[in-house]
């Protein structure tokens, strides 16, 4: 009897997350957002235009995180997002300073250096470590 209970157990709980993941839009991207960002991040490191692969994966994220329009996010907007939303104030300045750089980056008329384009990576792995930890914590 004790098996059967706990094999019920997590079956019903199995089943109440997939049928949220299934009618929750909002639960779902916030569920699935770090698992696509890290992977839009690898898949930048891959490419040729390593500050649009990276700009995209963050910006994703914060809208994902959020549930709001990625289309059009600025670094100042998802500042401004973030503030909204109560996160910490140096995390917020470091996300929109590094997207501030990879702007710069995009923009510029030279190749990023590897030095600058790991650091932005590992700026950017933090970044949503944290992100990641604090809006899911106040937004679940």
């Amino acid at each position: 009897p004790l098996v059967s209970f706990l094999l019920l157990s997590g079956l019903m709980v199995y089943l109440r997350r997939r049928e949220r993941l299934l009618s929750d839009r909002g639960y779902a991207r916030r569920y699935y957002a770090k698992s696509k960002c890290l992977k839009t991040l690898d898949d930048a490191q891959k490419t040729s235009d390593v500050a649009e692969g990276l700009y995209r994966a963050l910006t994703c994220f914060v809208a994902d995180m959020l549930d709001v329009n990625e289309a059009g996010l600025t670094s100042s907007d998802v500042e401004a997002l973030l503030r909204e939303r109560g996160v910490d104030e140096s995390l917020t300045t470091l996300a929109g300073r590094t997207l501030r750089a990879c702007e710069r980056a995009r923009y510029a008329a030279r190749d990023t250096a590897f030095d600058e384009t790991e650091a932005l990576f590992s700026a950017a792995r933090e970044i949503i470590e944290k992100l990641h930890a604090i809006l899911w914590e106040t937004q679940s």
